[in-house]
């Protein structure tokens, strides 16, 4: 069994003009600094560490979201099988929401397009999930009629109209 080993990877960054435009009489610095201890002989270099700590804020985020935009921050049940089935629901549905919501985004005619990488869940659900909608039934046929002044209904038949000829 290999040994643990230690050390430490600093970064440190000098900014003379701010995001604005603005230069600085005095540099501002910020320094991030990290301890990372690794076992067996796996070798990692300063931006590894740096790109993993930027991945564990993005999922802690993500669960984040999952607990409180999908309110599964306490469990229904007291039993691990009900608790297990719930845990398992809300996961597709927040997986169904994100690729909804990237699916939005990836239009280029919207106006979000460029703006935004993703939306939160909890945006998702207040913009599309809670549309005004009507069900139609006409000549033996039934259809979702959305409201045309939202901004979102043009891209939701798209998303819908490609997800049905994907099969």
């Amino acid at each position: 069994m290999a040994t643990p080993y230690s050390f430490q990877v600093t970064r440190v960054t000098e900014r003379t003009v701010e995001r604005d435009g603005q230069l600085l009489l005095v540099p501002d610095y910020e320094i991030e600094s990290y301890w990372v201890r690794l076992r067996g002989q796996e070798a990692i270099g300063m931006d590894e560490v740096l790109a993993l700590d930027h991945d564990h804020a993005t999922c802690k985020q993500f669960h984040s979201e999952l607990k409180s935009d999908l309110d599964l921050e306490r469990l229904p049940s007291g039993k691990m099988k009900t608790n297990t089935l719930m845990l398992a629901l809300g996961a597709f549905v927040y997986h169904l929401l994100r690729l909804i919501g990237q699916d939005i985004l990836s239009d280029p005619r919207h106006l979000l397009h460029h703006k935004v990488k993703r939306r939160r869940i909890k945006m998702i659900i207040q913009t599309v999930i809670t549309m005004a909608g009507r069900l139609v039934r006409n000549a033996r046929r039934l259809w979702m009629k959305l409201a045309r002044r939202n901004g979102f209904s043009e891209p939701i038949w798209q998303v819908y109209h490609r997800w049905i000829a994907e099969g």
